[in-house]
């Protein structure tokens, strides 16, 4: 796996619970930002969505 630094940090705020316009606020990143990140997140962990790929990287002990 080849996740970037702001790919985790999208991962790991969404394990705890944040929506996507807190991460965005938190990352200070658009919410079209975040969305690519995570896009690009779940391509990399062959996930089928973004809780999946939280689970994945979890699993994985990327996050």
């Amino acid at each position: 796996m080849n996740l970037n630094k702001q790919q985790i940090a999208i991962l790991r705020l969404l394990a705890f619970g944040e929506t996507q316009k807190e991460i965005a606020k938190i990352l200070n990143l658009s919410k079209s930002q975040i969305n690519r990140l995570l896009k690009d997140s779940i391509q990399e962990l062959s996930a089928r969505n973004k809780t999946n790929a939280t689970v994945k990287a979890v699993l994985l002990n990327i996050i």
